[in-house]
């Protein structure tokens, strides 16, 4: 018999949480002063008199304070409209602070509740406060009620954490105002003069829409290295910025002013810059951020950069239009000096930089960015959805316009450039509440050409009070657009490792599963691999006066998909049902209900998937909410193990099941849901030997007074079988093939590169670099290449080098390509606004991209484009599976509330039918047998990943067991999984704890050649031997688990999770957070992994 090996893996590690790659955030701004160019800065002035909180702002009261700058909106990056003000100062004993936030002309009261857990959902007051070594922020909250709480912010907020502070505010006539004081004793940390602490403060300002703003601004709600600076001076000199942006009718700049209540003259230096970005849309805080990042978090390890280094970057795409500096201004004591930064400007974007210095010592007294846009009367922006919706969107703001009011209308006409009658025509009555109006013009019937739009304000029987107009080009659709490229229903072709849909009497039956079909179309009974996964049917409590729901049809029944009709009627109400299947299993439904009758409502909406209680032990959910824009998502997702109930609010995407197989439910959105509870709309329920996971579309009366639409999906899973090839031998590499250093061809030392890494083990390459000498492209995830001459060159080299890879049997190179919408893209230029995410979210080369049409339409064609020319076989999608929130109607995404609220969208349906192309290309389209690598670190999302062929996850996540299930263990979703592992100083493995986790996730390892390839290699580059260093946290042992995989019989192995390797191994003593996991392969060999995650060594 042959001696069974045995290879144990340890790892101890702490866990730590993760940032992409940011400026390096000093401990105060005295030690880099630079980051006043990202982060504001103020300098708390001591304040001899408290002031009495009473919640009515007194000017004596609170004259010896500092002024902040205005606040910056978080979902534009811009100052806000409306300005609002803040107040700070402290004394020996507590932190006093005030605030006047406005409100729109005509909106309703801020919202303010009784409930003191509630006021977070009220129209609020944040502040959150870092003190140094403090694990989180404190975070500090409260209405204009008057009712206040606090918390302890760490990656969720501790609302049980207390201390006694005061507040108070009030309503006025142009808002709400407040103050508050926190006694320093409460929080156990008094300030030292010169101390600096973290800080913002944010109006939280949830109605009559939703428009946080902040003085810091934060690109996530949650980013506290995006907190401003807050200077404990000890000194009674306070530095106010009393007003900025647009200061006068046709001038911008700002107006700082200083105030020196202490005994001696005070010398300070006043220095302010504007600039104005060289292209238009240009966001100062994103264009920072993707200086700070160039691969916009894309990365698997970046390096944060120094600010000195970051603002040169930065100022690159931006000119500065003015500049002044007062060197010496003398501010004698007990008085105070206003100085004037002021520049004739016309409408446009600037970003203004301030900064008060005490002259003598160089400590800042305020100091910060300010971006803001100055504007016309009347502005107009037009935006073309030509291909997806033959309209023309306008867009006018006549929030300036004088004397605008009730009764007026805005008339928007389009003509052709030469002038003649209107071809297109609209008249809206004016909402001076909002402020602005969006309406479509339609297109549909207009030739290619050069047109011009007029927009004009209309009094009743009066002349106009402001009028605009805006050129407007129509463009013939471009050559890529509506392709059937990766579409398998064009030729109704399967790809594997599917099997052909087949209709069943009732039902439909494909992979390893067979669903049988019962009352409304929901499953009865749904078999997989012979076991019933249901408990009992799906059902689907419907309910309204005199409700049917007809005898199904067919309308559709094909190899890649089938559907089913069913007509439904009530009191006032017609619509129909429909079940669309796909080949993997995925059934969309489709409820669409209209009023023709009176009193037409929907009672109940009720959706309820019975299960066993043994199949419902784990879940995972996505984001939660559906807020206007992707920064705004505070809870991006969680998983764990079901016990008892979890109650959720809206998610895009719930899973329910154990270690084998379970239920995905999905939706985009909850536009007509009226559940009683909001934060009960899905709720998942065990109890002993039953489970139930159930959706609250409608419990409280829906009137029906126009079309209505509610659409939802069902995924059994796993989707497809268990690609063992992937599972047990990719051995995947990424860094990049190099041109030479003449730039005419590729690199002379490609062979041995290559050779040494085919040596090393490595079968699969990741090409990740771009620009330069790299060959792919210099367009960060471009999928193909620009016309160049240089890119041809390019081109040529990475087709050489696929070649000789795979002479040297490495079977796979993938491209990295999927993130942005890249504006000036050759052929994308007149379309690109039809793409993006909305609201914009800037990213490195463009704007985060929607997945719906057109920009897969574009993206697949540019893809088998490089399929073509260089020969790819696979391709990496960073963020691929994970859709964003989006409000672009257009897309069919976004929705306003009955309260007037803009709700987002998360596109499931696009994204997945996306990826569901890409996936068919590499598998039967282009390529046969090629490998769809999904960069994806939250938690699986199984109706997209079911078009994937490895789950990459790790980057970003703090491994708990709680999560592992729902996150990291493959097998129930039919995934391959693979981590990220890089471990350097700046990177280290507390931070991914990929290594530790690997083997009890049956998961392999990402790799770079340099961690793999030996030292003895005939390429120089290799380290392997200096790498593995063991288990401590300057080790890469990537090449020693790799060496386990490879060793082991695997043919007739048995997977042994630590949930069920008790039959063979016991960890004696205290086994608490230990685990153990094995491939056993009986008497032959055993492949074990020992993984602790205690904070220290341990001996087992």
């Amino acid at each position: 018999m042959r001696t069974p090996q045995i290879a144990i893996i340890l790892a101890v590690i702490s866990l730590a949480a993760t940032v992409h790659a940011a400026v390096i955030r000093p401990d105060a701004p005295a030690d880099e002063p630079l980051i006043s160019w990202r982060v504001p800065v103020v300098a708390a002035p001591v304040m001899a008199d408290a002031p009495t909180i009473d919640g009515v702002i007194d000017r004596a009261e609170w004259t010896a304070a500092a002024q902040l700058a205005p606040l910056v909106a978080l979902d534009s990056a811009l100052m806000t409209d409306l300005p609002h003000e803040a107040w700070f100062g402290y004394s020996d004993e507590a932190l006093h602070v005030a605030f006047r936030f406005r409100r729109p002309t005509f909106a309703p009261p801020p919202n303010s509740g009784t409930d003191p857990l509630g006021v977070w959902r009220d129209d609020c007051m944040e502040m959150f406060l870092k003190p140094p070594g403090l694990r989180g922020e404190y975070n500090f909250v409260g209405n204009a009620a008057g009712l206040h709480e606090e918390g302890l912010r760490t990656s969720a907020t501790d609302k049980s954490w207390a201390v006694q502070w005061s507040y108070a505010a009030r309503i006025t006539e142009t808002g709400w105002e407040g103050e508050l004081s926190i006694p320093f004793a409460e929080i156990g940390q008094s300030p030292q003069p010169g101390e600096t602490w973290g800080f913002t403060i944010t109006n939280n300002q949830r109605t009559p829409r939703g428009e946080p703003s902040s003085w810091s601004w934060l690109r996530e709600w949650k980013s506290e290295r995006d907190l401003g600076f807050l200077v404990f001076s000890g000194r009674q000199i306070a530095a106010r910025v009393l007003k900025a942006g647009e200061v006068s009718a046709s001038e911008v700049g700002a107006l700082v002013e200083v105030a020196n209540f202490s005994e001696d003259d005070v010398t300070v230096r006043i220095a302010a810059s504007l600039h104005q970005p060289k292209e238009a849309d240009l966001s100062w805080f994103r264009a920072y951020d993707g200086a700070a990042d160039p691969l916009a978090g894309a990365g698997d390890a970046e390096q944060d950069l120094p600010a000195d280094e970051v603002l040169p970057r930065t100022l690159e795409a931006w000119d500065e239009v003015a500049a002044e500096t007062q060197e010496a201004v003398v501010v004698p004591a007990g008085q105070s000096r206003r100085v004037p930064f002021v520049h004739e400007a016309p409408r446009g974007s600037y970003a203004l930089h301030y900064e008060v210095t005490d002259a003598a010592t160089g400590a800042i007294l305020a100091a910060g960015p300010l971006p803001f846009e100055r504007r016309a009367p009347l502005e107009v922006v037009l935006t073309p959805y030509l291909l997806t919706a033959s309209a023309v969107e306008v867009t006018a703001d006549y929030r300036r316009v004088p004397g605008v009011s009730e009764g007026d209308e805005l008339h928007v006409a389009l003509r052709r450039a030469e002038g003649g009658d209107p071809l297109a025509q609209e008249r809206v009555s004016v909402d001076v509440a909002n402020g602005r109006a969006i309406l479509d013009l339609d297109v549909s019937e207009l030739p290619p050409g050069d047109y011009v739009v007029r927009c004009e304000i209309v009094p009743p029987g009066g002349e106009s009070r402001a009028e605009r107009e805006q050129d407007l080009s129509i463009a013939p659709p471009p050559d890529w657009w509506a392709n059937p490229i990766g579409h398998p229903e064009e030729t109704d072709t399967v790809p594997p490792p599917w099997t052909p849909m087949r209709r069943d009497g009732t039902g439909f039956s494909v992979w390893n599963r067979e669903v049988a079909l019962g009352e409304a179309l929901q499953p009865s009974a749904i078999v997989a691999g012979g076991s019933e996964m249901l408990a009992d049917p799906v059902r689907l409590d419907l309910q309204a006066a005199g409700l049917t729901i007809g005898e199904p049809r067919c309308t559709l029944e094909r190899k890649t998909g089938i559907a089913w009709e069913a007509a439904v009627s009530a009191q006032g109400l017609s619509g129909t049902l429909t079940l669309s299947a796909e080949f993997d299993g995925f059934m969309k439904y489709t409820l669409h209900l209209q009023p023709d009758g009176a009193n037409a409502g929907l009672d109940r909406m009720v959706l309820e998937i019975p299960l066993p209680g043994e199949g419902a032990q784990y879940y995972n959910h996505a984001a939660l909410g559906t807020p206007p824009g992707h920064d705004l998502v505070e809870n991006r997702g969680d998983a764990g193990e079901l016990e008892g109930e979890l109650a959720l609010p809206f998610s895009y995407s719930v899973w329910l099941g154990d270690t084998e197989r379970g239920i995905n439910w999905v939706a985009e959105d909850d536009q007509w849901w009226r559940p009683a509870d909001a934060e009960r709309a899905i709720v998942m329920r065990s109890e002993g030997d039953a489970a139930t996971l159930r959706v609250n579309f409608v419990e409280e009366r829906l009137e029906i007074d126009e079309p209505v639409t509610f659409e939802w999906a069902i995924l059994a899973t796993p989707s497809k079988p268990m690609n063992e090839r992937f599972l047990r031998d990719l051995y995947l590499v990424q860094r990049a093939f190099y041109l030479n250093e003449e730039m005419t061809g590729l690199a002379d030392d490609t062979g041995a590169y290559i050779r040494a890494m085919a040596d090393a083990g490595a079968n699969a390459f990741c090409q990740w670099s771009w620009g330069d000498r790299s060959v792919w492209n210099e367009d960060f995830s471009a999928p193909a290449y620009r016309p160049t001459p240089l890119n041809a060159i390019r081109r040529d080299a990475l087709r050489e080098a696929i070649e000789m890879s795979r002479e040297a049997g490495i079977e796979h190179v993938i491209l990295y390509s999927l993130w942005a919408v890249i504006t000036d893209w050759q052929g994308i230029e007149p379309w690109w606004q039809e793409m993006p995410l909305h609201p914009l979210l800037p990213t490195t080369g463009g704007y985060k991209q929607c997945s719906a049409r057109p920009f897969a339409d574009w993206h697949l064609s540019e893809l088998a484009r490089t399929i073509s020319e260089v020969g790819n076989t696979g391709v990496y999608l960073d963020g691929g599976a994970s859709p964003r929130v989006c409000t672009n109607i257009h897309h069919g995404h976004g929705y306003v509330d009955e309260q007037g609220n803009l709700h987002g969208s998360y596109g499931v349906f696009g994204q997945r039918e996306h990826l569901k192309r890409i996936y068919h290309l590499f598998h039967g389209g282009m390529i046969d047998d090629g490998l769809v690598y999904v960069h994806h670190s939250g938690v699986f999302l199984p109706a997209i990943e079911s078009f994937a062929d490895i789950h990459h996850g790790g980057e970003g996540s703090d491994f708990v067991m709680d999560d592992f299930i729902g996150k990291f263990y493959g097998r129930p979703f039919g995934l391959p999984v693979t981590f990220t592992r890089w471990n350097v100083p700046w990177y280290p493995e507390r931070r991914i704890n990929s290594w530790r986790l690997s083997l009890l996730a049956d998961a392999t390892i990402k790799a770079t050649p340099q961690m793999v390839v030996s030292k003895t290699s005939e390429w120089p580059e290799g380290r392997r031997e200096n790498l593995n260093k063991g288990y401590d946290d300057a080790s890469q042992p990537v090449w020693w688990i790799w060496q386990a995989h490879k060793q082991f019989p695997f043919e007739g192995s048995r997977w042994l999770p630590h949930w069920e390797i008790g039959e063979f191994v016991q960890i004696g003593g205290d086994s608490s957070n230990l685990y153990a996991a094995m491939h056993l392969n009986e008497g032959q060999a055993a492949l074990m992994t020992v993984s602790s995650f205690r904070d220290e060594p341990t001996q087992v």
